[in-house]
């Protein structure tokens, strides 16, 4: 869970600065490929450091400090990629790559080289926290192969997706309108998590050391309990950690892919009666749908919140930015709310289970007792909350009525609540299925399917149905102009004194993927705000087209405009 968390928060900072750098905020765009390479130089050995730092400190009694700096520690692989990410790399993984090097785009190749950094330097600080955590030998090697399994694992499916976008990507027309329709690119989406969620469990057992549990008292103990619960599953898996970990899961969805893991540092840590309570502690989330009813929360979320942006005015109208990020805050809050409570729910279900909150008692205390014991957690109450709770709902049973009748409330309202607002969004992206096809006709140079389908898109999108008819009349015998002859005609209509007739040539150019129309497109739009820089690097002849522009309104004029 942890380097997942942090692959999302590098892929975070990789679409901060690909969004911010074009716009003015930050610029890495000017950085070059030394730069990047001398910043990941810098701080390759920074996690070393730091872990060094940290012993040092425990050595000398600073144990405040030991742990502060040690805390450094487990951020640093994601701080120093931002680092490296901000002098450059991402400009470099695009001009080698090209636009798959694209956290905002359709991804490629290239997005491997963009994320190569924050591998490399992840495994650096897996290292330097083997060698500050482990002696010498065979159990810091363990130690390190352990984490490095786990990283595995969550970059796993990341390279799986991209190999698939990858290969729908040599194919134009489906990758456009994945990228262009938005029912069609949710139901790829859908496809894709599915495909994920049933492949999981065969993932896991591969990337992470597992093994069957061996037949024996231990297993059958296992297997009555299931029995008694009504669940099945595939398999029974020892998840070998090098004794670091204790802890239990169970992955997949149906019976048959369903597997059960339980660690190495759990079977040693714990007798077979609290493994019993471990097991029907795991069982409780399968026989509860807590995942379904995350899933169902989540996607309740923000599809509430596209719909939010595209059809409340008071909404639309505000920071798309900031709407977006109170909408994750508050799915981040909702979300720890929920999933503390589920965690009580699979404990009653193993209290009623066994009858006796012994067993989870002493299982709780021997995992998670000492100093920790009233620590609360994102996910989890504190292990002295939960063991309250049990020992509650032994004792009088409404108590575990309350919590089970709240959850279910909850997961009917959000039932009810989220086939409303899918039905919505469905029916809001059928009207727009339409305008959305032309745009990717527009992408595509299909300028009469484009002008067909805008047409049938009514009159909610007059500037569409303008720009495609507009590109419709440049086809010549069903072929339309390529990027760079489109660029050429709208230079030719500025010459004529045709601005809003260029500006559409240049959008239909930059819909085809040029560059040099996105450029232009950029001066125009900053105007007054224009760095001479930019004008600078404008194709040839487009520089004083602009400040001819300009200067007929003094409006758009650029700084640079008045000293020319």
């Amino acid at each position: 869970m942890t380097f997942l968390l942090h692959l999302l928060a590098a892929l975070g900072l990789a679409a901060a600065v690909e969004f911010a750098g074009p716009h003015g905020a930050i610029d890495p765009w000017t950085r070059t490929l030394p730069d990047a390479l001398v910043a990941l130089v810098l701080v390759l050995p920074v996690p070393h450091l730091l872990g060094l730092a940290t012993r040092l400190l425990a050595i000398r009694g600073r144990f405040h400090a030991a742990r502060v700096v040690g805390a450094a520690l487990g951020a640093a692989g994601v701080a120093t990629y931002g680092v490296v990410v901000l002098a450059g790399w991402g400009a470099f993984a695009r001009a080698v790559g090209g636009e798959g090097a694209s956290v905002l785009g359709w991804p490629g190749p290239g997005f491997l080289l963009l994320l190569a950094p924050f591998v490399l330097l992840q495994v650096a600080a897996i290292d330097a926290r083997a060698r500050l955590n482990e002696p010498r030998g065979p159990r810091r090697r363990s130690h390190r192969a352990f984490q490095l399994r786990m990283l595995g694992a969550s970059v796993a499916p990341l390279l799986a997706y991209v190999t698939l976008s990858t290969a729908i990507g040599l194919y134009a027309p489906l990758r456009v309108h994945l990228e262009e329709v938005a029912l069609l690119g949710s139901a790829f989406v859908a496809a894709v998590l599915v495909l994920f969620g049933v492949g999981l469990p065969s993932l896991l057992r591969r990337v992470w050391d597992t093994t069957p549990l061996p037949e024996g008292p231990l297993r059958e103990m296992f297997t009555d309990l299931a029995r008694r619960a009504r669940f099945r599953c595939g398999e029974l898996l020892v998840w070998r950690t090098g004794g670091s970990v204790a802890n239990a899961a169970i992955v997949g969805f149906t019976p048959g892919q369903r597997v059960v893991l339980m660690t190495d540092g759990l079977l040693a840590q714990l007798g077979p009666r609290e493994l019993r309570a471990v097991f029907g502690h795991e069982m409780g989330h399968s026989a509860r749908r807590h995942v379904l009813i995350f899933a169902a929360w989540t996607l309740l979320v923000f599809l509430g919140l596209d719909l939010a942006l595209t059809r409340v005015p008071a909404i639309a109208e505000a920071d798309a930015t900031l709407v977006t990020l109170a909408a994750a805050a508050t799915w981040f809050v909702s979300f720890g709310y929920l999933s503390r409570r589920a965690e009580l729910e699979a404990d009653l279900f193993a209290l009623e289970l066994l009858g006796d909150p012994a067993d989870m008692v002493r299982a709780l205390d021997e995992i998670s007792g000492g100093p920790s014991r009233w620590r609360h957690g994102w996910r989890h109450f504190s292990v002295a909350h939960r063991i309250l709770f049990m020992r509650a709902a032994a004792a009088d049973p409404r108590v575990g009525l309350r919590l089970r009748r709240g959850m279910r409330r909850f997961s009917g309202l959000v039932a009810c609540l989220l086939a409303l607002i899918a039905t919505l969004w469905v029916a809001v992206q059928w009207g727009e299925l339409p305008a959305q096809r032309a745009v990717a006709e527009l992408r595509l140079g299909h300028y009469s399917a484009a002008a067909k389908l805008a047409a049938a898109a009514g009159g909610e999108r007059p500037e569409l149905r303008a720009l495609a008819g507009r590109a419709a009349g440049l086809e010549r015998d069903g072929v339309a102009p390529d990027p760079d002859e489109l660029v050429s005609l709208a230079g030719g209509a500025l010459d004529r004194d045709d601005p809003v007739g260029s500006k559409a040539l240049l959008w239909l150019a930059a819909l085809r993927g040029s560059s040099d129309a996105k450029q232009v497109l950029g001066a125009l739009e900053d105007g007054f705000e224009a760095r001479p820089s930019d004008l600078e690097q404008l194709p040839t002849g487009w520089k004083s087209r602009l400040l001819r522009l300009f200067e007929a309104d003094p409006k758009l004029h650029p700084a640079s405009a008045v000293e020319e």
